[in-house]
């Protein structure tokens, strides 16, 4: 029976209820989004969020010691004695070095290049650019290649002849432009 104090009959309330239910479905997506844009900071708070010195200073902290954890596992891993992975990538760096400076060597044997130097020893060697251009080689982001990925382009590319073997204190002394320090004689024009 319909309420004498509710001049809206019963039908009409029930059919009144579905219809609100029906609109708070369909508004809850526009809903959503106002909250949404409600949370939102402005652009100029977000900038100042992002610029603030505290803030600069978080990250970069958080940075470093990101950085430091990924390094020293790194060193652990390396340093482990015993690590199979660490001797056998070792032993393979040195072979690597070894016929690379060795090609270069004199008479194809590991020595110095430099007339007069007697030095043998794998440790006291170099690749040295016979051009004096060893700046020039570069990787794709334009860092210079030095070490195991210098010993590994060269021999990728079938041994090019414009390297020679030299030992680390003839190979200075020509950087200098100086004599020789073991032979007296200058690397100019070598």
């Amino acid at each position: 029976m319909d309420d004498p104090q509710n001049p809206v009959p019963e039908s009409a309330q029930y059919h009144l209820h579905e219809v609100l239910a029906a609109i708070e479905v369909a508004l809850e997506p526009v809903l959503k989004r106002i909250r949404k844009l409600e949370r939102r900071e402005s652009q100029s708070e977000r900038n100042h969020r992002l610029t603030s010195t505290e803030s600069r200073e978080a990250r970069t902290k958080a940075w470093t010691v990101r950085k430091k954890k990924q390094r020293d596992r790194a060193r652990k891993r390396r340093a482990t004695p015993g690590n199979q992975d660490a001797e056998k990538r070792k032993r393979v760096l040195r072979d690597r070095k070894f016929e690379v400076l060795s090609h270069y060597g004199p008479d194809g044997k590991l020595g110095c290049s430099c007339p007069g130097c007697k030095i043998t020893a794998l440790e006291l060697m170099s690749l040295d650019h016979v051009l004096g251009n060893g700046s020039e080689d570069r990787n794709a982001q334009g860092h210079r290649i030095t070490g195991d990925n210098l010993y590994k382009r060269v021999k990728d590319a079938g041994y090019p002849p414009n390297y020679a073997t030299m030992c680390l204190g003839c190979n200075f002394a020509k950087k200098q432009g100086r004599a020789c320090p073991l032979a007296g004689r200058s690397h100019i024009g070598e």
